[in-house]
């Protein structure tokens, strides 16, 4: 993908990455809140902040980022609750498995209640963000991993399905 890698990301990619980051779940948590009210919105606010802590358990502490400035910010943060693993391991279904299912899950779930309750109740507010959401998750989110993020990953050299998916590549 690329031909440098960077040891420690810089500060203004850690930077996009968060806000791209706490702007989907901000939306996507309007969108519940819109939707099916403030309790399911903060549920939904919950189920992304343990998706955090199971990503730094399962992912984090199997990086090549792990005690670094990484691409997403936990790499260090991961380092003071979670003791370091194999960087070969991180590609291992089972480190990967248990927050893929979640993380889909949970990129999906605003789409598919805000789409539910915009065909059964129409909102112009819900659909904007609907709307914004897509734009900021979905579309920035993927281009912001394949352009930036994932193209100077040195965990990616050293084995990572999606950076492998990015370039084509089985897993």
């Amino acid at each position: 993908m690329s031909d440098s890698t960077y040891e420690n990301y810089p500060f203004s990619i850690v930077c996009l990455s968060t806000i791209q980051t706490i702007a989907s779940y901000a939306i996507g948590a309007f969108i519940f809140y819109l939707a099916v009210g403030f309790w399911l919105a903060l549920l939904y606010i919950f189920l992304c902040i343990a998706l955090f802590w199971m990503a730094m358990w399962f992912r984090c502490s199997y990086c090549y980022y792990y005690g670094k400035k990484c691409p997403t910010g936990l790499g260090n943060l991961c380092k003071s609750l979670f003791q370091k693993g194999d960087s070969a391991e991180f590609g291992n279904p089972k480190n990967v498995k248990p927050v893929a299912v979640p993380s889909f899950t949970l990129m999906f779930l605003p789409l598919i209640v805000g789409l539910i309750y915009v065909i059964v109740s129409f909102s112009w507010l819900l659909l904007l963000s609907l709307i914004a959401y897509f734009v900021v998750t979905v579309n920035a989110g993927f281009l912001l991993r394949k352009n930036l993020l994932c193209k100077s990953c040195k965990q990616g050299e050293i084995g990572c399905p999606a950076y492998k998916g990015m370039k084509g590549e089985k897993s």
